[in-house]
């Protein structure tokens, strides 16, 4: 079955431009009885599973052009490379008019890690060959798709061989929930289903991902007892798909789930008080190396600002921040948070001159103690100065909005110690209950 744009979610932009340009293939004659001429070639690039071959099938189905395909996976056996492709390019050239497609590009004739027989040099040369001795058939279109564009030598993608790049990106937030309904048609999908809050959570994933996301999620409802598939089995799938593995023999003692429990009711506090991005979920299942976490949504539609990193930075100091207003004591699982909170804060001293020291350029390291390269010595003293009293303030501040609002998280860690995981609209209610009973004017209170 041909597939054509309609049948592709997502990728507006990409699917108008190669639109236009299928149309004029479609239209040589008119192209060039109005003086205009086509292009010699269309290069695709972007990361693994965007859907580069997708686009390319598409755009060759509504072209109306025969094509010839060339790909790195239907080399056959025992058939010398240049002979190879030889017969390819001769095979197209005999027709009126022909895309020539090649498929995973930078596999055919990239980097030296690909079975395949001759150097990478002489697999460039042999296609720079073959393509110098049919670009001059009128009839003849070049049609690339690469993962990688450095992989590949730039004699075969430069104009007047390939006239137009068009780089495929990762979907954004409003294509990926267009993607994740495109999955969902006619499947056993629960109305509930929160499609935009998947798609904010789902930030950088392609469009194979996605679709891998609903058949797991999908697995795990059958699983479960084949009901239809909901937010949550996307939100289990997901965290699968992301942590690849969960912990083993992970149980904590009751005294230790609690602490936990605090801990992510802290970060998820903060944020929500201090407005950043909504929590998706706050959980103490265990993912990879982590106990438990609180995973924010991205809408794709802020730019982040100086005050967003401060914000950020301040929810990261969170879960240390409850575990002693709750407990009196520091555990060890801070240390990521930590890690987190001191390479935003140098970012905020470093990159943004948020606090005297104007755009300093120094290469920055993870760590508030990593090394300045490249400074004064008296510089240097100064910025690391200026770092450990930031991250003190942020710390004692991030403190005193978490002894303002104790109750909120409270009722966080109460629903996750009843429950193990809140979500989205659970978070909401419990913050919305609390500024109902707490505030004043509807306003919580701040540090």
């Amino acid at each position: 079955m041909k597939i054509t744009f309609n049948d592709i979610a997502g990728y507006r932009e990409e699917k108008r431009t190669l639109a236009t340009l299928a149309t004029a293939l479609r239209k040589k004659e008119e192209v060039e009885s109005a003086g205009g001429k086509l292009p010699k070639g269309l290069f695709l690039y972007g990361t693994n599973g965007v859907g580069k071959t997708i686009l390319a099938k598409a755009f060759i189905a509504e072209s109306f052009w025969p094509v010839v395909e060339i790909g790195y996976s239907d080399m056959p056996k025992g058939v010398p490379f240049h002979d190879y492709l030889k017969s390819k390019f001769c095979q197209a050239s005999a027709m009126s008019h022909c895309i020539v497609f090649i498929d995973e590009l930078d596999k055919l004739v990239g980097g030296e890690e690909y079975d395949l027989p001759y150097s990478r040099n002489d697999r460039c040369a042999y296609l720079l060959a073959e393509i110098n001795k049919h670009v001059d058939h009128a009839g003849l279109f070049l049609l690339f798709a690469s993962n990688s564009e450095h992989l590949l030598d730039p004699a075969i993608t430069r104009s007047g061989r390939i006239d137009i790049k068009l780089h495929i990106d990762l979907p954004t937030t409003a294509e990926r929930e267009e993607i994740l309904r495109h999955y969902c048609k006619g499947k056993r999908i629960d109305p509930s289903m929160d499609f935009t809050s998947i798609s904010r959570m789902t930030k950088g994933l392609t469009g194979a991902d996605l679709e891998a996301l609903v058949n797991n999620a999908i697995l795990c409802s059958v699983a479960n007892g084949s009901r239809p598939v909901t937010s949550e089995d996307i939100l289990d799938a997901y965290h699968d798909q992301t942590f690849e593995e969960k912990e083993k023999d992970c149980a904590l003692s009751p005294f230790h789930e609690k602490l936990l429990a605090y801990h992510e009711a802290g970060h998820a506090a903060v944020i929500l008080i201090n407005g950043g991005q909504m929590p998706y979920c706050a959980t103490l299942l265990p993912r990879g190396a982590t106990r438990g976490f609180v995973g924010e949504e991205d809408d794709g539609k802020r730019i982040m600002t100086v005050e967003d990193v401060e914000k950020r930075a301040k929810a990261s100091l969170a879960g240390m921040a409850a575990e002693e207003v709750f407990f009196g004591v520091r555990t060890t699982g801070s240390s990521s948070d930590i890690e987190h909170a001191q390479r935003d804060i140098r970012s905020l001293i470093q990159t943004y001159g948020k606090y005297g020291f104007q755009y300093v350029d120094i290469p920055q390291k993870e760590g508030m103690m990593a090394p300045l390269l490249g400074c004064s010595e008296q510089k240097r003293k100064a910025i690391e100065e200026t770092e450990a009293r930031v991250f003190a303030e942020f710390y004692e501040w991030t403190k005193r909005l978490i002894l303002a609002n104790k109750g909120l998280v409270r009722a966080i860690a109460k629903g996750l110690l009843d429950f193990k995981t809140l979500y989205k609209e659970n978070l909401r209610d419990i913050f919305k209950g609390y500024k109902a009973r707490h505030s004043k004017n509807g306003r919580v209170h701040r540090a």
